[in-house]
């Protein structure tokens, strides 16, 4: 069976300012496309990202389940983050997360259920999790 390889890279929208008009929710699923906060004058990041996105395991089979981990570095926190699997050159979104807290949610991207997962309130959160499940073809994935 071929095995093909996970490349982790992560968008994390942070709100920085005491007052923004965004999304407290989540339901982000307007931004699945572009990745870009729908904050109003809020931009996305673009410094060095202050997380880590790791997976348990770097290659794949077909169903596959892993754990995926974003957690602030040095103990820092987030508020709000948008995660996405999808496949390297097209962007097809690829894979299904589960949630594993009440600290996240999935959501539908291109009418694909369960294709991302964001985050439920602007909480403040050091670490979370997902479980994800590969999809049923051999692709090079990327987690944004």
């Amino acid at each position: 069976m071929e095995e093909c390889v996970l490349f982790v890279v992560c968008v994390i929208f942070t709100t920085l300012l005491p007052t923004t008009s965004g999304y407290p929710n989540g339901r982000i699923e307007e931004a699945c496309s572009t990745m870009e906060p729908i904050h109003g004058s809020v931009k996305s990041q673009s410094s060095s990202p202050p997380y880590s996105i790791t997976v348990s395991n770097t290659t794949y089979t077909p169903g596959d389940k892993f754990t995926v981990t974003l957690e602030g570095l040095s103990g820092q926190q987030f508020t709000g983050f948008l995660l996405e699997s999808v496949s390297v050159g097209t962007n097809e979104f690829l894979g299904t997360f589960t949630i594993l807290d009440s600290k996240s949610q999935t959501l539908t991207c291109n009418r694909k259920e369960n294709a991302a997962v964001s985050h439920t309130t602007k909480v403040k959160k050091q670490k979370i999790q997902f479980e994800w499940t590969a999809p049923s073809t051999s692709q090079d994935i990327q987690f944004k």
